[in-house]
């Protein structure tokens, strides 16, 4: 597997670092550390920027990683200096942490973590500054939420987070959420709460039968309401330490004004997400 894995000379950048065995397990891998650096830089910010890749390259390497690899580019844009390599190299994942700025000039532009999440066309690994691992926490995955909407292309995350699960022998959480703006809810609490679970557990059952005879213990949850915020407090109340998901790749006024759920997630998770991107449509 060849893994992108972009720092910005941040110690919340750097943060990813030790999620990348965690994320490898005992898969091989060929790691390529990148620093986007403006055309404008000086050499002195150039000398700064390789010390800091070579400390980065020997802490991979402390770990076990042998093909660690790295190198600085220079672009008016972050985002697409990543997202140039990592299709032009030919890379299988990305995997970055994100600041989670808000304010006018994310809304206007967005992160650089959230547009490489929006135009990916690889799989995404990504942690905000609430996702970080904490001194002695367990490198390997315990809980594993999938969330899935019923339809094939939310259902192409799971081979990708799989042996993640198989590694870790993780218990895994299937969610499925009925969204009020699209589908009609029940008024009652208590009637649309049910409703919601035996929604989601007629979609998902072929799926979690398939995940049983890999030998997963599987566990199924139907919420409702606004899609992000029911993702979030699931995460929390399900103790969850990783969330796999499909991104599908909207574009257009809507997802500029209101962002994608992934982005929402993204944003304010306190776990990890693995992205399978879906190729952006018009």
């Amino acid at each position: 597997m060849k893994v992108l894995i972009p720092l910005d000379g941040s110690s919340l950048a750097d943060g990813i670092l030790p999620h990348v065995p965690r994320v490898l397990m005992r898969a091989e891998a060929q790691l390529h550390l990148l620093r986007v650096l403006s055309p404008d830089a000086d050499e002195e910010s150039e000398q700064q920027a390789r010390r800091h890749l070579e400390a980065a390259v020997s802490q991979l390497r402390a770990t076990g990683e042998e093909e660690v690899g790295s190198s600085i580019e220079r672009a008016e844009d972050p985002a697409d200096a990543i997202l140039s390599l990592a299709e032009e190299g030919g890379y299988e994942l990305i995997a970055m942490a994100t600041h989670g700025r808000t304010g006018v000039a994310r809304l206007v532009r967005g992160s650089v973590a959230e547009r490489v999440l929006r135009h990916a066309r690889v799989p995404v690994y990504m942690v905000s500054r609430e996702g970080l691992l904490r001194e002695n926490d367990d490198v390997r995955f315990e809980r594993v939420m999938i969330a899935l909407d019923g339809s094939p292309q939310a259902a192409k995350v799971i081979p990708l987070v799989l042996p993640l699960v198989v590694d870790s022998q993780a218990e895994v959480v299937l969610l499925h959420v009925s969204d009020p703006d699209k589908e009609s809810v029940h008024p009652v609490p208590e009637v649309a709460k049910k409703r919601a679970q035996e929604k989601a557990e007629a979609t998902l059952e072929a799926v979690a039968d398939k995940l049983v005879s890999a030998g997963v213990e599987v566990h199924v949850l139907g919420v409702y309401g606004d899609p992000a915020e029911q993702l979030l407090e699931a995460v929390e109340r399900q103790d969850i330490d990783l969330l796999a998901m499909t991104s599908h790749g909207r574009t257009g006024l809507s997802r500029w004004r209101f962002g994608s759920v992934a982005e929402k997630v993204l944003r304010q998770a306190r776990c990890p997400l693995l992205i399978r991107a879906e190729a952006p449509q018009d």
